[in-house]
């Protein structure tokens, strides 16, 4: 049975009490060390117990807050109440009208008016901080008597001054001693859950640092001495951006906000770095930084995929991926999820690049098969003399070169989940057919296989096409009408309104690090934008994000006129006059010296060009002058 050290500091007239209660409490879980002195001679004799295993002191009066002030020992002060220094005060009366209460330092709060009323007497408090201060003080006071612990008792002896000993009872000297005993079960508790928290710190396959509230580092383990090549031992201390200065956390420690999955070079070494500040109620105490290299979180993350989603078809878009505010886009969404909910055949239109992938992986994940697989095949891109083997599967010897034990088609890795079918208008006819019999039958035989195989498929199909255009000819109606069950058609970008600057703005923050462009872009900025019909849709508007992001890395001047122009630069110059010449049934022929305008065109390219004449006159192959005399005659 672990027993708990507690020392008893006591003076005097204490001294007895401390030991007669001490020896009523015979608890073989507590161990009572009797240090007898005053203050400044208490300091040497408590961090020597403390050395020896002392977790916790008990002391009253002048000793306890000495002690707490001077030492880094926890006490429990003996409190003494309000009636014990009535029962004093009874007791000087006799002696005296005016009676001292001595008070260490401010110690004393109570107010002793009434008291004084109605006994007739007058209570003075003497602070003191010292022996020697006391001395005087008490000499000054002119006092009758003195009520005060075993050293004011002293002080009064020595300048005649009769004194009444205050003291606690010894149920109150108990009960604090059992305080005591608790505080040091807490204090041994917490030392154990730190040592299990040290251990498993220090063989944590992953880099940890802790820093205090300046930065300087308290503890790392040693994954960090290993990663970085660093001793530990000679920068416990230190300040943690002098030795890793990518991994500085003072930002974090000012603003209270965790920084997480950052990813750094941090001596020569990609990794990735979390930041988090510890906070013992609300006040910030330091910093827990986690650091991991990129290559092992790779590895990690290579194999769950390959456990829980075995070849990768997992859908990892979801409604809330799907950028923009339009109505025609919340509207088009809550279509999505009602559709979602069904077990019909979906077929999504759009052109190309309007994001009929993220639609699909979002319906797969809102319907009752989002724990199956999602499979995503590209009619287009697989060659045709491949794409029936890798739809329906072959069996072994079905042709030359196929894989021993033969391949499961899409359509079988994609049982009790979601196949998408994009660009199902380029799926050959020979091959229409067998899907319209998967469709029909739900069930695959393999090529060159003899034996029905039995799979439970939802199909999403997508086309940038005109399906009943190609009917008879290239597309089966029959087909057709078997995928179309629920329809979804997907806007183009440039009948979004706003949401092509909010798409953009996500694309761009992904981009471009926050961390190096610490300017915010003006929303006028983006009025260019609104202009440009986006024929590429969200695919083109991410290209030109990335481009923006790197023009925008090399601007000296962070202003309006510079972002815009960088942002036509992205887009291309060429493209956008194009464009503005198609909306106004205009062609564009940079050949000719002078184009086809008219009142709307030109409008459109002092907006997009910021009413820069001499760059709208060159467009239009007209002098500044004759652009001015157009204007005037428009105006009419």
């Amino acid at each position: 049975m672990k027993t708990h050290k507690i020392g008893f500091l006591t003076y005097r007239k204490l001294d007895a009490l401390a030991h007669e209660a001490a020896g009523i409490m015979d608890d073989p879980e507590v161990e009572v060390v009797f240090i007898e002195g005053l203050m400044e001679n208490l300091i040497d004799r408590v961090n020597h117990e403390m050395k020896k295993g002392v977790d916790v002191f008990v002391a009253g009066g002048a000793n306890a807050r000495f002690v707490e002030k001077y030492t880094s020992a926890n006490v429990v002060n003996i409190k003494l109440t309000f009636y014990d220094y009535f029962q004093a005060i009874i007791k000087a009366k006799e002696i005296g009208g005016s009676i001292g209460i001595v008070s260490y330092q401010d110690n004393m709060k109570q107010d002793y008016s009434e008291l004084e009323e109605s006994l007739g007497i007058k209570i003075s408090v003497i602070r003191y901080e010292g022996k020697e201060d006391l001395c005087e003080s008490v000499e000054k006071s002119g006092v009758d008597v003195v009520i005060g612990a075993s050293l004011a008792n002293e002080v009064a002896g020595s300048l005649g001054i009769p004194c009444i000993f205050i003291y606690p009872g010894i149920d109150s000297i108990i009960e604090t001693i059992n305080d005591a005993k608790s505080m040091s079960k807490a204090i041994r508790d917490e030392k154990e859950r730190s040592k299990i928290f040290q251990s498993v710190l220090k063989f944590s396959p992953n880099g940890v640092i802790v820093t205090d509230n300046e930065s300087n580092i308290v503890f790392f383990n040693a994954a960090v001495e290993e990663l970085f090549d660093i001793d530990f031992n000679k920068t416990q201390g230190e300040i943690l951006s002098e030795i890793l200065p990518e991994c500085e956390v003072m930002s974090v420690l000012e603003t209270g906000e965790p920084q997480m999955s950052v990813i750094n070079r941090v001596r020569d070494k990609d990794v990735v770095v979390n930041r988090i500040p510890l906070e013992v109620g609300n006040r910030i105490i330091g910093s827990l930084i986690m650091v991991s290299k990129v290559s092992e979180i790779q590895k990690t993350e290579q194999k769950i995929r390959i456990k829980n989603n075995k070849k990768g078809f997992n859908a990892k878009n979801r409604y809330d991926n799907i950028i923009g505010n339009s109505e025609i886009v919340r509207e088009l969404v809550e279509e999505a999820k009602l559709y979602a909910r069904t077990n019909s055949n979906i077929l999504i239109t759009g052109e190309t690049g309007t994001g009929k992938e993220i639609f699909a992986q979002s319906m797969h994940n809102y319907s009752g098969v989002y724990r199956g697989p999602f499979v995503a095949v590209n009619c287009a891109a697989i060659p045709a003399n491949l794409l029936e083997s890798e739809l329906f599967g072959y069996d072994e010897g079905a042709f030359t070169g196929s894989k021993v034990g033969g391949k499961a088609g899409f359509f079988e890795i994609a049982h009790n989940g979601t196949i998408f079918l994009d660009e199902i208008g380029e799926l050959p006819l020979s091959l229409q057919s067998r899907l319209l019999r998967v469709i029909q039958e739900k069930e695959v035989i393999r090529v060159g296989g003899d034996r029905v195989i039995p799979v439970n498929v939802r199909i999403i199909a997508a086309t940038n096409k005109d399906l009943l255009s190609k009917v008879p000819d290239e597309f089966r109606m029959d087909l057709y009408y078997r995928l179309n069950v629920l329809e979804l058609k997907i806007p183009p970008l440039r009948k979004r309104g706003n949401d092509v600057i909010e798409i953009f703005k996500h694309f761009v923050s992904k981009n471009r690090s926050l961390e190096t462009y610490k300017t915010e872009i003006p929303d006028e900025a983006y009025d260019i934008m609104r202009f440009y019909s986006w024929p590429g849709n969200i695919r083109e508007l991410e290209n030109v994000s990335e481009r923006f992001s790197l023009f925008l890395s090399r601007i000296n001047r962070h202003d309006l006129s510079s972002y815009r122009e960088i942002l036509i630069k992205s887009i291309g110059e060429r493209l956008i006059v194009m464009d503005l010449f198609r909306k106004h049934g205009l062609n564009f022929e940079p050949e000719k010296k002078t184009q086809n305008y008219n009142e709307e065109l030109i409008k459109d390219l002092l907006d997009v060009f910021s009413d820069r004449k001499n760059k709208v006159a060159e467009i239009l192959g007209i002098g500044r002058t004759t652009l001015w005399r157009t204007l005037k005659t428009f105006q009419k």
